[in-house]
């Protein structure tokens, strides 16, 4: 029997693949659907593996039905989607990680066991980092998707994580995603609305705002009201295969580093959400309805709710510029008052950074240039605080340029007229204060995950518009958020407070509320961990991270227990001191400090709140180990009996 279903396998699973490609159910093309056909596909693969060994052991029927069955599946995927496009994907990333895997395993295998000298292993590997650091890129940026969204995030990582060809390379993929022709987006509007998009949209631009791994972004003006509003549209392909690359990339890890696979099926869960446009519509209203009491001044879209699907996504449109885009705006005056470009700008100042000024530079800080350049600009008044430095050169960047531009309004009314050519004027330079903007960015942000409980994870100055008037703040791109239960907020509320006063036996039972355990549960290392993840940024030092690393590595971290949005929460708080330091404040602003007020409220509200997870979540020590310093044995919460959790001071 077992012999009858190795040898049926392949046949039966490939003629069920392509039916289900024919029938074209709801929801087939979805992560669900996926999941099916994934599975029918390992099948496929496992039984042929079988075939084979017995094709190889000469057995004679195998030897007929397996070359059988390897023809039947190139056809079967000539069938299965559109024209083989899963196939083909995982044929072409394979054949480039397939070897890639195998040269790199070999040649580690060979310094393992053979004397080479650290410079035989460095020159070694520099070359095939040199090869195929560029076939990487090409493959990531011709796959689009799951694999570009990938390339982004590695090209993000801290400096020495990643080879630095591989780095230099990925970075090109912030500005690979070409967008789409506009008549094949006016098709996908039309076809996710299930009407001409001439009947929605009184004007529709075919340029788009901008264009990303998932899909692209127009500007609009909707029929029934004339409001002018952004649609956002999902390219069709990306669905339909987001599991079976995500597989994929599962594989090229496991082999490289297993250790890394979890944090890949991490991301696809959140990608995925990602996907849903009808989710982050939703996400939309709640976030604008929440916000529009308490911050009358922060704009937000408002989703079109009937005319948003899956794949289209309808708001209000947010005037102003990106964060991000005033701030090279910024940096670009300045390099044309030097004579330079604004990467020679950045170049000189990252060159003249000095040895002991990085080795005491926040851990989360750019590896670019952009640290060394804010520092250099906020040296020019050495006497001032950082904010008001870099206000003050924005100031004085200002009055030259309305300077330069009352000149050029008296040349062009007069001279010009005679046949001269006319002068462009400067652009405006942003009308912000950094320190005010950083306070109001973190105080938005705390609102929503310790008031409302739903935050976006993702506030990066690209998601930040700021307007002509120094008091407008606007937020887009609520793809990725998260929630959180009002226990666990309640707790992270204590974790606050404790952290402001600073009382290490008070931080690490706070931080054992939230689910943090060690093997030795040692206070000092739940304390400083805490601290790093939200308290100040000051502490994210290298002094800081050198003592994490030899608590940790004497007491291993055994997991991070409670509500999964706390990993969401704390990559809020990263995003959000990188957005600090780039607006020249990098220790003014913090949870410790502009959400202390929310987190006493959030905590008086509600006293009488027990304990989130129950005395059964805790890990009950032996009570009879004996440290050989002081130990303490704490209350959990304030009004809850002794539990048996150890600290070792």
């Amino acid at each position: 029997v077992q012999r009858a279903a190795v040898f049926a396998a392949p046949g039966v699973c490939t003629a069920s693949l392509c039916v289900w490609s024919r029938l074209a159910m709801p929801g087939s093309e979805g992560p669900v659907g996926q999941r099916v056909v994934r599975n029918a596909w390992r099948v496929i693969f496992g039984s042929l593996a079988i075939l084979l060994v017995l094709a190889v052991a000469r057995d004679e029927v195998a030897r007929v039905v397996f070359p059988a069955y390897a023809a039947m599946l190139l056809a079967g995927g000539a069938v299965w989607g559109e024209s083989g496009l899963a196939l083909r994907r995982l044929v072409r990333a394979w054949s480039l990680f397939g070897p890639l895997v195998f040269e790199y395993k070999v040649f580690t295998w060979w310094a393992r066991y053979c004397s080479l000298t650290d410079e035989q292993k460095s020159m070694a590997y520099r070359r095939l980092h040199e090869k195929y650091a560029p076939l990487v890129f090409s493959l990531l940026a011709e796959q689009g998707g799951v694999f570009v969204k990938i390339g982004q995030l590695l090209s993000l990582l801290p400096e020495g994580v990643l080879p630095d060809q591989f780095t230099k390379e990925l970075k090109k993929l912030q500005n690979a995603c070409p967008p789409r022709e506009g008549s094949e987006v006016r098709r996908l509007v039309s076809d996710s609305l299930g009407r001409p998009l001439e009947e929605v949209f009184s004007h529709f631009e075919d340029s788009p705002l901008g264009s990303a791994s998932i899909g692209q972004v127009h500007k609009a003006r909707v029929a029934a009201d004339g409001r002018e509003v952004v649609v956002k549209v999902q390219y069709p392909e990306v669905s339909r295969t987001v599991e079976l690359d995500f597989t994929t990339c599962e594989w090229v890890v496991w082999f490289l580093d297993k250790t890394r696979v979890e944090e890949v099926r991490q991301t696809k869960t959140y990608y995925i959400k990602e996907l849903d446009f009808g989710m982050e519509a939703a996400t939309l209203h709640r976030v604008h309805t929440n916000l529009r009491g308490p911050f009358p001044a922060v704009r937000v879209p408002e989703p079109i709710l009937q005319l948003c699907t899956p794949t289209v996504l309808v708001m209000t449109f947010i005037s102003g510029s990106s964060l991000l885009d005033s701030i090279m705006q910024m940096a670009d005056t300045i390099a044309k008052a030097r004579g330079q470009t604004v990467d020679q700008l950045i170049a000189e100042f990252t060159q003249s950074a000095g040895a002991e000024q990085a080795a005491e530079a926040p851990l989360d800080s750019p590896s670019s240039g952009w640290s060394a350049l804010r520092s250099k600009l906020a040296g020019l008044v050495p006497s001032l605080p950082n904010g008001a430095k870099v206000q003050l050169l924005l100031r004085a960047l200002s009055v030259s340029n309305a300077a330069c531009n009352t000149f050029v309004a008296l040349y062009n009314g007069s001279v010009a007229r005679l046949g001269a050519s006319p002068m462009a004027p400067r652009k405006a330079l942003p009308a912000f204060s950094p320190t005010e903007l950083s306070y109001a960015i973190w105080r938005v942000h705390g609102h929503q995950l310790l008031v409302d409980g739903i935050f976006s994870t993702d506030p990066h100055p690209g998601n930040i518009v700021v307007g002509d008037g120094a008091d407008e703040l606007g937020l887009i791109d609520f793809g990725q958020v998260c929630e959180l239960r009002l226990e666990t907020r309640v707790t992270f509320a204590r974790l606050l407070l404790a952290l402001a006063a600073e009382d290490d036996m008070c931080i690490a039972r706070r931080h054992a509320d939230l689910g943090y355990r060690t093997q030795n549960m040692s206070m000092e290392l739940l304390a400083l961990t805490a601290r790093m993840k939200y308290g100040d940024a000051s502490v994210l030092r290298v002094k800081a991270f050198r003592q994490y690393r030899e608590l940790s590595a004497a007491d291993p971290v055994l997991s991070h227990a409670g509500d999964e949005g706390l990993g969401r929460a704390e990559r809020m708080i990263n995003v959000l001191r990188g957005t600090s330091l780039v607006l020249g404040v990098p220790y003014a602003h913090g949870p410790t400090t502009v959400w202390l007020d929310m987190a006493q409220a959030l905590v008086s509200e509600n006293e009488c709140l027990c304990d989130p997870y129950g005395d059964d979540f805790y890990e009950v020590l032996d009570e009879e180990c004996v440290f050989a310093d002081c130990c303490a044995v704490l209350d959990l919460s304030d009004d809850s009996p002794k539990t048996g959790i150890h600290f070792r001071q």
